[in-house]
């Protein structure tokens, strides 16, 4: 047993694991790499009350134990560089993900990948800004974790246009959220999904008051058609959201070809739901809004996320 191993295990025995540190390695997790002040902010995000110094202790504790590999982000400044951070194997055996493990984890990002990873954090901190929304990220599929045959955007996206269906017709929809409604989601969307928190899917009774009918019908004042409301099934007892909007981050070389695969994918749905093509900055938003209006897509900015999600709905 060579001296290295020992030492490796030695640390290993040291490192305890305190919640803390498992954060930083379900982080690791979740984002492939990050740099020491990303991590920190991420646990800032998830009230993890920790200096930048402690951020930075714990990560060289988990180095010394062999659990997690840092890099410099600009190596060409030496020493001054800050260090980014990549997940080991045995990192991923001790936070109990190891089935996820493959060699996509241990690959270096470059500087624009990580500056991406910024834009990332940024979106992700606006839509958890905005009172009633939760957010569906990107997910990355491989042969570990396949490709399911719907996405969780799919489902979100279904949900938003079944209640759509429902505020306007007054019936809830023949098939669910499968149903012909649906049928312009694409089975594999794959960008941000912002939604407003489930709620249960309502029961309609087969009488029902004036009052209490969508305006759409309401304003027909058609008591026959009142009658006819559909009951949703009851046993079905899930919670759907009301509200989707599909948030397309650019990325660093967002080309002409990138945005023409999102119109393929949005285009049925766009008149419907809102799909915005996000952007770092004012400018990049208005040199992209002419191309992606041609696809039904709208544009806006990292630091206007909340804004529109909380003029779209607000509990």
């Amino acid at each position: 047993m060579s001296s290295s191993f020992i030492k490796s295990r030695s640390d290993n025995l040291r490192c305890q694991p305190t919640p803390d540190r498992l954060a930083i390695l379900n982080l690791l997790v979740e984002y492939r790499s990050l740099t020491t002040r990303q991590v920190s902010s991420l646990l800032q995000t998830k009230n993890f009350s920790k200096t930048l110094r402690r951020v930075q202790s714990d990560l060289q504790m988990l180095k010394r134990a062999g659990l997690v590999q840092s890099f410099p982000v600009s190596p060409e400044i030496g020493p001054r560089s800050e260090l980014g951070w990549i997940l080991l194997k045995p990192g991923s055996d001790w936070a109990g993900v190891d089935h996820h493990y493959g060699n996509h984890y241990r690959r270096k990002p470059s500087i624009e990948q990580l500056a991406y990873t910024s834009l990332k954090l940024e979106l992700e901190r606006g839509v958890g800004a905005s009172v009633g929304w939760r957010l569906e990220k990107p997910q990355t599929y491989n042969r570990v974790q396949p490709l399911p045959p719907r996405t969780p955007q799919y489902y979100r996206l279904a949900e938003a246009l079944t209640w759509r269906e429902f505020r306007t017709t007054g019936r809830w929809p023949v098939g669910d959220i499968k149903g012909p409604h649906t049928l312009g989601v694409a089975f594999k969307a794959n960008d941000y999904v912002a939604y407003s928190i489930p709620r249960e899917v309502p029961t309609v009774p087969s009488i029902i008051s004036k009052a209490a009918l969508p305006a759409a019908t309401r304003e027909t004042g058609n008591a026959k058609e009142a009658s006819a409301l559909q009951p949703a099934n009851k046993e079905n007892t899930k919670a759907y959201s009301e509200h989707a909007v599909v948030l397309i981050l650019c990325p660093p070389k967002g080309s002409q070809s990138f945005w023409q695969a999102r119109f393929r994918q949005y285009q049925i749905i766009a008149g419907q739901l809102l799909v915005v093509g996000v952007f770092e900055t004012e400018e990049k938003a208005l040199s992209h809004k002419a191309l992606l209006s041609k696809g039904g897509l709208r544009v806006t900015t990292l630091s206007r996320i909340r804004t529109v999600l909380e003029d779209i709905w607000k509990p």
